[in-house]
């Protein structure tokens, strides 16, 4: 495999519990569901165009998601059909997606489709489509946002499924414009609670237009209106982590960089990029315990392979493993010319959320 480039990383559990990662348009899964599994090489992705012959940018890959997730987890709610992986991506005539066509691992990738755009002359013209984020809410149906620029429509834009089969239609695009927000948002990313809330963060100036701070907010684990992406969501605040020494909470700044997870033992993780300088890291993390009335833990240093990297959310990736603990994925940006590479990390088994393998060289 060539140098990917400053490629996003994307993630995604299939429904026998095996991960998938994708570093642009290049692909590698592991060989079984078993904890110890290793992974087949790196491949191109089988659709590198539309049908119609149109690319798929890697740069602007952006989510990977197993449908149906929630559902899994609980199983009062058994649907048939649950548990597909999608993936979307960017390109230059707009939004598209591909799914798997049954829950089978083995299933071939269908073509890309268009997925609507918003608004609907994004990204024509001055708009572009950058970041974006996709999150399972507590009734088993997908919620995605994209950040849009370029325009009048700058900011974050919402749909969610109106139904938990996979297949659901999804609601109109709406701007995801709750109280609160700052004056820009940036790196939508989500992840499920314990109790079965949604959290999503994004970053953007502090209060009083200070450095770049981590905002959020948190959807009720109800179903509300399964038509709009606003529904059940309460108002943006600063994100505030517990501070060691019974000292008051912390509010993270400056922030250039986010991704949220979830483990398979129900604590919500977040990472946050400190630097405020895009090409270097010193990311941090703090996470949930299984009950939310522990709160965040406070703020843990969460060391990377190396100092020059891009350090957007669209670079770093986690999920769960079939024994519950998390797997990350990074990207890392050296100076030219020294190719880009792949590194992952994931906590052993039987291990706490403060436990992680040294980081191993993912790339070719």
């Amino acid at each position: 495999m060539n140098d990917i480039g400053p490629a996003p990383v994307a993630l995604a559990r299939s429904a026998d519990l095996r991960l998938q990662v994708w570093a642009g348009l290049e692909t590698r899964w592991k060989a079984s569901s078993d904890e110890d599994s290793g992974w087949t090489p790196w491949q191109p992705f089988p659709h590198q165009s539309t049908p119609d012959g149109i690319p798929i940018g890697p740069g602007y890959l952006f989510a990977a998601q197993l449908l149906g997730e929630a559902q899994k987890r609980d199983p009062t709610r058994p649907e048939p059909n649950a548990g597909r992986m999608q993936l979307w991506a960017v390109s230059a005539a707009g939004l598209f997606y591909t799914v798997k066509p049954t829950e089978q691992p083995s299933a071939p990738w269908n073509s890309w489709l268009p997925f609507t755009a918003p608004p609907p002359t994004v990204p024509v013209g001055p708009y572009y489509m950058i970041e974006g984020g996709v999150v399972a809410l507590a009734d088993g149906r997908l919620q995605l946002w994209v950040l849009v620029g370029g325009g009048p429509e700058t900011g974050i834009w919402s749909t969610v499924q109106t139904g938990a089969h996979w297949d659901a239609s999804w609601s109109d695009w709406v701007e995801f414009s709750l109280p609160g927000a700052p004056s820009a948002l940036y790196d939508p990313t989500g992840a499920q609670l314990p109790d079965g809330r949604i959290q999503l963060w994004a970053f953007g100036p502090g209060p009083g237009g200070g450095d770049d701070t981590a905002w959020t907010t948190i959807r009720q684990a109800t179903t509300g209106n399964v038509n709009d992406p606003l529904s059940a969501w309460g108002p943006w605040s600063t994100f505030e982590v517990a501070s060691e020494n019974n000292a008051p909470p912390t509010i993270v700044s400056p922030v250039q960089g986010l991704r949220a997870a979830t483990d398979g033992h129900g604590r919500a993780y977040i990472w946050m990029n400190t630097t405020g300088d895009q090409h270097r890291n010193n990311w941090v993390y703090t996470y949930t315990d299984q009950s939310v009335s522990t709160g965040w833990h406070p703020l843990i240093d969460f060391p990377t392979p190396t100092s020059q990297a891009q350090t957007y959310n669209t670079f770093i990736t986690a999920a769960a493993l079939p024994a519950g603990g998390l797997q990350m994925f990074f990207l890392s940006g050296p100076v030219p010319p020294a190719p880009h590479r792949v590194w992952t990390s994931w906590q052993p088994a039987g291990q706490g959320p403060t436990s992680w393998t040294n980081w191993h060289d993912f790339s070719p």
